[in-house]
């Protein structure tokens, strides 16, 4: 049942055992903004733990090198480790975000400040027809997130050939998009927490605008895939209010990608990343307003992203060993290709600039 996970929700805000399920509520009688209110005092304060917990920083990336190698049935934060009985099976990623365990099919995160806030968001897109995220679940008895846990192959950086196909660009293009419309006319709680990088808050947004709220961190190991194509995404904590077309060139950055070719994966070094663009553009139904505006917001984008990563590097030692290991040569060259590649993208896009602004084809999610 879709709104299932609403029911469990608010059951683990109010302390409250939940109806079982053939009893359970229908949606529009379970108010997602009351659910938020009672699981963000939970989290906030209702627990030592949860207290002890609200001091963390988010160390999350946008900007990650991914380093397993090939496609991982796994969920999206890491390859699955030793069987604990006590504590379920450890899923380790890339030492950003320690103590995710899977128990069963949920998945158990450690609570941070923005993790009411993200699990409101989630909620919104169950409710609102969206089922390709996590469903969030509320806090366990010993202060944890809880998440449904996804199944399928996550890739890892250098993306495998398959992964690199113009119908996993199609795929990703559509399941942005149906997020886009399921995101769009959700307002956040007035006191909502967003997450940022350490060492990063005086340095300006470039998707300030608001209009809807969305993931904004497209790497390979966000993307779940089944079937050989994009199905669902996880790890939604860098998600706060932004655009659609940020949105879109984040994806882009990932996925066409926008990098120098000395910085693909082997299947892309020879890559023509305008058409691989446009492929993108025409599978999301890009305005030509969009399409216009496209590349000086990636510029804009590519270049706060070097600014990040520098200042993330200097807060904290897990971002400086990702910046010693390659981020730091990356994003320049990134930032130099795309100004020389910006015109021949533009052109390539502008093609397809009749399309109107529809909905893609296909099933929602």
């Amino acid at each position: 049942m879709k709104y299932w996970g609403l029911i469990f929700l608010e059951a683990a805000a109010t302390g409250v055992r939940p109806v079982q399920p053939h009893r359970a509520p229908p949606l529009h009688q379970v108010d997602p903004a009351r659910v938020w209110a009672k699981l963000h005092r939970l989290i906030l304060v209702g627990t030592p733990l949860a207290r002890h917990r609200r001091k963390r920083h988010l160390v999350g990336g946008i900007i990650l090198p991914m380093v397993s190698p090939g496609m991982r049935n796994e969920h999206a934060s890491g390859r699955l480790g030793a069987m604990r009985d006590d504590e379920g099976m450890p899923l380790v990623g890339d030492g950003v975000t320690p103590g995710i365990v899977r128990i069963g099919d949920t998945v158990r995160r450690p609570v941070r400040p923005f993790t009411a806030t993200i699990q409101a968001f989630l909620a919104h897109l169950h409710s609102a027809g969206f089922t390709a995220a996590p469903m969030p679940l509320g806090v366990d008895e010993q202060g944890r997130e809880v998440l449904s846990f996804v199944p399928g192959d996550v890739p890892r950086e250098p993306l495998p050939a398959e992964a690199t196909s113009e119908a996993v660009l199609v795929a990703l293009a559509r399941l942005v998009r149906r997020l886009h419309d399921a995101a769009q006319g959700w307002s956040p709680p007035s006191d909502a927490v967003w997450a940022e990088l350490p060492g990063t808050a005086g340095i300006p947004y470039v998707d300030d605008d608001g209009e809807l709220v969305s993931h904004r961190d497209y790497c390979p190991g966000n993307v779940v895939f089944r079937d050989g194509l994009p199905a669902a995404l996880i790890d939604f904590d860098l998600a706060r209010p932004t655009t659609r077309l940020y949105d879109i060139a984040n994806a882009l950055y990932w996925w066409a990608p926008l990098l120098h070719p000395a910085d693909r994966p082997p299947a892309l070094t020879d890559a023509d990343i305008p058409h691989r663009i446009a492929v993108f553009a025409d599978a999301y139904g890009m305005t030509p307003r969009q399409r216009e505006d496209l590349m000086p917001l990636a510029r804009r984008m590519l270049h706060r992203f070097h600014r990040t990563a520098r200042a993330a590097a200097q807060a904290d030692p897990v971002f400086r060993r990702f910046w010693d290991e390659g981020v730091k040569d990356r994003l320049p060259r990134a930032e130099a290709w795309l100004v020389q590649q910006a015109p021949a993208i533009a052109a390539a896009i502008s093609s397809g600039a009749s399309v109107s602004d529809k909905r893609p084809e296909g099933p929602a999610a």
